[in-house]
């Protein structure tokens, strides 16, 4: 054999292997880099109510004070809370004990508290609402409650009201994550 063609056999076989251990390595590389993508899109869409989780559900009546009555028996569905009073004459009040459970993992905030009163006889001028307890602005930590009261009351400033005054009471609370 010649020593110059072993030469060159070897260098081939030195350049061969060197593109195979290149190709070798860039597969390992493109595979590392494939894990987090793969790992992102195979969890990119994930379900957020483990996440976030506001529940309005526990609405308790609670004192009634004076010729008051409720229209029906409050409810709640999502954020939103329904109730409806009537109310006969001045004194008279209800009020609604409201617990706010944050059932997810993030933070929330109360960023507005919505009530709304549906008052087709233009009563509402004898209708007045306190709100007390968790404020807008608040902070409700992941797995925390909170409990809102709200009075609805007749106005004392309004003296009769013919026939009463009863109204459709809407609260609604909106929260942010934090």
């Amino acid at each position: 054999m010649n020593p110059e063609s072993n030469n060159k056999e070897q260098k081939t076989k030195t350049y061969k292997n060197r593109i195979i251990f290149s190709l070798f390595l860039a597969f390992i590389i493109m595979a590392i880099g494939y894990i987090p993508l793969a790992y992102k899109a195979k969890f990119g869409v994930v379900d957020q109510s483990k996440f976030w989780d506001i529940e309005t559900n526990v609405i308790t009546s609670g004192t009634i004070h004076g010729n008051a009555s409720e229209n029906f028996k409050p409810y709640s569905i999502a954020n939103t809370l329904y109730f409806s009073v009537i109310l006969k004459e001045p004194g008279d009040y209800i009020t609604y004990d409201v617990e706010i459970k944050n059932k997810g993992r993030l933070d929330a905030i109360l960023d507005k508290m919505l009530i709304d009163i549906n008052d087709e006889q233009n009563q509402q001028k004898a209708i007045k609402f306190t709100v007390s307890g968790i404020k807008e602005g608040e902070l409700l930590r992941a797995g925390r409650s909170a409990t809102i009261s709200i009075k609805v009351e007749w106005d004392p400033t309004i003296t009769s009201v013919p026939g009463g005054a009863y109204s459709t009471i809407k609260a609604n609370f909106q929260f942010l994550q934090y």
